[in-house]
């Protein structure tokens, strides 16, 4: 491999690590005010007032209780049937006393629930944990989510619901999946660790 073609080939190999990374993941939200933001507080839960938004997460705070108070609608999503772990990433507050997290799909005629334990999660740290879902509803007119304690608006939850909410995907694999620069770092290792032995290889 010449030293023209060399960098070509490693930027075609960093562009289709990215688009197979792309293609695992679905972010549905990063809850920040600074980017991929779809949804907003529900007006009838107790989260109206208790919220605070920085770049890239969201605090729910205060008097919050157990509702499910934030959410998403009128979404255009895709066939989602590829997708089979719901990845949230959070940090729980100390004062939390909600024992679960549920986020729930809607396609537009019934909806599905995906639940994440709060025990799960650190107090110390944002944490991501990836719970399985096998779909029940229509996949491919997903147009809605919540996230919360459960407790449909109007309703008030009892417990106390504080913690940081920092993103919700969908992803194929119940692991983290590496950023494209990683794909394209270690593809671009074995590119040039081949070419040293190509070289090694004429020259014996």
């Amino acid at each position: 491999m010449t030293k023209t073609l060399r960098p070509l080939f490693l930027a075609l190999v960093g562009a289709t690590c990215a688009a197979t990374v792309s293609a695992q993941t679905l972010l549905l939200e990063d809850f920040g005010d600074g980017g991929n933001t779809t949804g907003s507080v529900i007006s009838s839960t107790s989260w109206v007032g208790q919220l605070t938004q920085n770049a890239t997460t969201l605090t729910v705070g205060g008097t919050a209780l157990s509702d499910s108070g934030w959410r998403a609608i009128n979404l255009t999503l895709g066939d989602l049937s590829s997708y089979a772990y719901v990845a949230l990433t959070l940090q729980l507050a100390p004062a939390n006393a909600a024992s679960s997290i549920l986020v729930t799909f809607d396609d537009g005629s019934s909806v599905q629930t995906v639940t994440f334990l709060a025990s799960s999660f650190s107090t110390s740290a944002l944490t991501t944990v990836y719970v399985p879902i096998t779909w029940s509803i229509n996949t491919e007119t997903v147009e809605g989510w919540n996230i919360g304690g459960g407790v449909a608006p109007p309703g008030t939850g009892s417990p106390a619901f504080l913690m940081t909410f920092d993103t919700l995907q969908l992803s194929v694999s119940g692991a983290p999946i590496p950023e494209p620069s990683t794909y394209a770092a270690i593809f671009g290792a074995l590119a040039l660790g081949f070419v040293a032995y190509r070289r090694r290889s004429l020259r014996a």
